[in-house]
């Protein structure tokens, strides 16, 4: 199996070392999409007592390595980085109460979570997901189109759901690399406007019933760690998320905005507006040109 896995990472790209001693970068392959196709089939058929593939995969670092650096490359096709998201998801699935070799099982799970854990990372996620949820909120661009549109929006929902599920390590800081994980998710869900893009979704679900229980999921595990006195603290790291004081869309000025653009634009319903807003912002980033992404892979 390990030489099948080494075959499979080998096709998606290979590290390639600079000069001047800097940062090492990621090479995508030509294949890169079927090679990822091939992985998920490989995952597929991991022995669920054992997740002996899965654990591979994690000792070998795929996140930071392989996943990232093709998810944040700003020149990427959108197929490649949903695949890449797929793998992402499936490493990343609860394990098996009965799974061989626990502990270290656990300290992989987290070791994903951390990695995943970037700002760059869910503001590509965000950019995603902006058209596809204008196209399902304005009526989609025909059946094909928009059930791979609810594929993409389930893909990043399930992943953001199996990250928060993963538990923060049982030490403290600086000494457990894994303390406070929860914290630093919930802080980049509120920067990157994830939260509020959640709010977005449970706007338009009534035709996607199913994203519901996603949602409650979502929610739930946002604020599991907190008490009703934590959570309107001054010093709780989650009294912000949903502060309408503090949020950074600013709906009312939105709503102005859209009022003077087209007559089309102005008969989309509120929803749409956000999303209409939030597809222009996000242009830069698509295109590559926003500071975040404008810049090589680097591998870590």
């Amino acid at each position: 199996m390990a030489e099948d896995l080494l075959a499979v990472l080998t096709a998606i790209g290979h590290v390639e070392e600079v000069d001047d001693g800097g940062e090492p970068l990621f090479v995508p392959h030509e294949g890169r999409l079927d090679a990822l196709k091939d992985l998920q089939r490989v995952l597929r058929r991991d022995d669920p007592e054992t997740g002996s593939a899965k654990l591979l995969l994690g000792t070998w670092g795929i996140v930071p390595k392989t996943l990232i650096p093709l998810i944040l490359n700003p020149n990427e096709e959108s197929s490649v980085i949903i695949a890449a998201l797929r793998v992402a998801l499936m490493i990343t699935a609860p394990m098996e109460d009965k799974i061989a070799q626990k502990e270290e099982h656990l300290r992989v799970l987290r070791e994903h979570k951390r990695s995943l854990l970037r700002n760059d990372l869910f503001a590509v996620l965000v950019a995603l997901l902006t058209e596809p949820l204008l196209r399902l909120q304005t009526g989609g661009e025909g059946n094909e189109q928009t059930s791979s549109d609810v594929q993409h929006v389930e893909i990043v929902l399930a992943l953001i759901r199996q990250l928060l599920l993963i538990p923060d390590g049982s030490g403290a800081a600086p000494t457990d690399p894994y303390a406070g994980l929860h914290d630093t998710a919930v802080r980049i869900l509120h920067e990157e406007q994830v939260t509020e893009l959640l709010l977005i979704i449970a706007q338009i679900c009534e035709e996607y019933r199913h994203w519901s229980v996603i949602l409650l999921d979502l929610f739930y595990l946002i604020f599991r760690n907190e008490t009703p006195e934590l959570l309107w603290a001054e010093k709780s790291p989650i009294n912000f998320v949903f502060d309408s004081q503090q949020s950074s869309i600013d709906t009312s000025t939105i709503a102005v905005q859209q009022e003077q653009q087209s007559s089309s634009s102005s008969s989309l319903s509120a929803t749409a507006k956000l999303l209409a807003q939030e597809k222009a912002s996000s242009q830069a980033l698509r295109s590559g040109h926003h500071p975040k992404f404008y810049r090589p892979v680097i591998v870590k």
